[in-house]
């Protein structure tokens, strides 16, 4: 499904420029202490990193059942053994079983969120020597160009580092829309290689790797924040409760208080309706998110707890004025419009990976 002798030489002709780069950049000492946090971080998480095996049953062009076995990458969240990965790669699997060490344990779904492909698994039987990645709700994310790496289970390969840049932050892949705001780096995840968790150089988790193109050597990381809201939602109410404020935005071409999203319709019965929220009004801000474009009221969105009240900032006319809604639980007939397809971008890969 991946182009492999083409990615690999792009991504050892990336590897080995950014390095002599690198060399050329900075002194001696400062290169070897740069080359040495990088295999700290790697030393400090390998163990965390687990394979996901995947058993599925299909019918041939004659009628017989075969078997396929579907491989990513997971990692450990929990000392109890929880593990996230993609959702992809576990949907409708009739087994499950991890690889610690070489070692076979089977495995549980406890939950999966179809809209981030991210699937909360558990060890049913936790290995010994296992450490965790620690999740945090913190919105702080790093600036474009900082350095991450990733430690993946690839093919049959024992952990391995794969190292880059963020590249970009991006609320949308051709014309697809993402629930929240994803990074993108220069890393390209190869087979086995969905789920991948992604760090910086302080060996904090920044996301998960859950897309991956095949037009360039480029991946997107659902953020730490967003995973550790789905990790809850998935533990506790075994899917993920998206929240909904009841209104429909639309973008307009005038910039005015650096926002460029007007309310084009309040659903009646719905939160804003409650409050007193009118189509026309501009949004300035909602809970923590400054609102400039449509992607900052779905992050704000996302992140809302439902039961709980968010500051609403508008404009309208020339008046600024303020609302506190009560977020409530997306309707089902709303939820079906926020449905994506299952079927990944044409030039993308969602990690459905054989072997």
């Amino acid at each position: 499904m991946f182009p492999i002798r083409i990615g690999s030489k792009i991504i050892l002709s990336t590897i080995c420029g950014f390095l002599v780069f690198s060399h050329q950049l900075l002194g001696q000492a400062d290169f070897l202490n740069l080359q040495n946090r990088i295999i700290e971080v790697f030393e400090e998480h390998r163990s965390s990193v687990v394979r996901i095996n995947a058993l599925f049953e299909r019918e041939d062009e004659n009628g017989e059942k075969k078997q396929d076995i579907r491989i990513a990458t997971g990692f450990f969240v929990s000392r109890l053994g929880h593990i996230l990965t993609t959702r992809s790669v576990v949907f409708e699997a009739k087994q499950i079983w991890i690889e610690h060490n070489r070692i076979a344990y089977p495995a549980t779904v406890l939950g999966e969120d179809r809209r981030n492909n991210v699937a909360l698994l558990k060890a049913d039987i936790v290995p010994d020597d296992f450490t965790f990645i620690r999740l945090d709700d913190s919105p702080e994310q790093p600036a474009i160009a900082s350095m991450v790496i990733g430690i993946s289970l690839p093919l049959e390969f024992d952990p391995t580092p794969n190292f880059g840049l963020v590249t970009g932050y991006e609320s949308s892949i051709y014309r697809r829309a993402f629930q929240t705001t994803h990074l993108r780096t220069n890393i390209f995840f190869g087979l086995g290689e969905g789920g991948t968790p992604v760090l910086d150089l302080n060996g904090r988790l920044i996301g998960m790797n859950v897309l991956t193109l095949l037009d360039i050597p480029s991946s997107y990381i659902l953020p730490t924040r967003a995973l550790f809201r789905i990790r809850d939602d998935l533990m506790f109410a075994g899917e993920v409760i998206y929240s909904w404020f009841g209104i429909e935005g639309r973008e307009t071409t005038e910039v005015v208080r650096g926002s460029r999203v007007v309310i084009d319709e309040v659903i009646p019965g719905g939160p804003a309706e409650s409050v007193g929220l009118a189509a026309g009004d501009r949004l300035l801000e909602i809970g923590d998110f400054e609102i400039r474009t449509p992607s900052d009221v779905r992050n704000a969105r996302f992140f809302a707890r439902i039961g709980r009240y968010t500051k609403v900032r508008v404009l309208r006319g020339k008046e600024e004025r303020t609302f506190s809604l009560k977020v409530a639980q997306v309707p089902r007939e709303e939820l079906e419009k926020m449905s994506e397809s299952d079927e990944p971008p044409k030039t993308a890969s969602l990690s459905d990976d054989h072997r």
